[in-house]
């Protein structure tokens, strides 16, 4: 990607650099709109240049390629996702627990194709970020002795999958002649988080 070559000359050019996060901002967002709209196959060079109202050139010139623009894509939404994490101010661990769960539900129904593709993808620091933060909420539950003390990083991707699984269910039988039964409801969804905490809680009574 071009955008890290040009750090420094920003850090010397202030203009240059509001200019160069506007441009970046503007065509990011373009990317995001192609994205959910048609899926990966509908974003080219041109086809964002021409949405975000820029030069060709000047995609090519920040961006690189088409990986490039997904790439950006997909480190910004996991960047959104880390921000609304690490945000989480709920005291006791269970319900921060599952405020993860909500949160990250909400992000995928809000950008559902950008979420699909970014599942697909190798991991970038956004998304090991994310999953950090993730694997912070479970070692502080472990800490107030609401958690299973397994390893946390484990536990951490055991309740990721589940909640990508059924984010997955939901995407796939998402169409509109797929019967209520198909889809992942929101009261499926709560129901998969109150699974979630019962296996996780360190109580021997799993029946509430």
């Amino acid at each position: 990607m071009k955008v890290g070559h040009m750090a420094s000359d920003q850090r010397k050019h202030p203009n240059k650099r509001t200019s160069t996060q506007l441009l970046a901002s503007k065509v990011i967002h373009a990317t995001t709109e192609l994205l959910e709209e048609n899926g990966p196959q509908a974003v080219t060079i041109r086809a964002v240049a021409a949405r975000a109202q820029v030069a060709p050139m000047s995609v090519y010139n920040h961006f690189g390629d088409k990986q490039g623009l997904l790439h950006a894509v997909v480190e910004e939404r996991f960047a959104i996702m880390t921000r609304a994490l690490r945000d989480i101010s709920e005291y006791d661990p269970l319900a921060r627990l599952r405020k993860a769960g909500t949160i990250v539900h909400e992000l995928m129904q809000a950008n559902p194709r950008c979420y699909q593709f970014m599942w697909t993808t190798q991991p970038g620091p956004e998304a090991r970020n994310a999953f950090t933060q993730l694997i912070e909420i479970v070692r502080y539950g472990q800490a107030a002795g609401a958690v299973i003390d397994v390893d946390a990083r484990s536990l951490a991707n055991a309740i990721w999958a589940c909640v990508q699984g059924a984010f997955s269910v939901e995407f796939l039988h998402g169409a509109a002649e797929s019967t209520s039964s198909d889809r992942v409801t929101q009261v499926n969804y709560d129901a998969l988080l109150d699974l979630i905490e019962r296996g996780v809680r360190t109580s021997d009574d799993h029946s509430t």
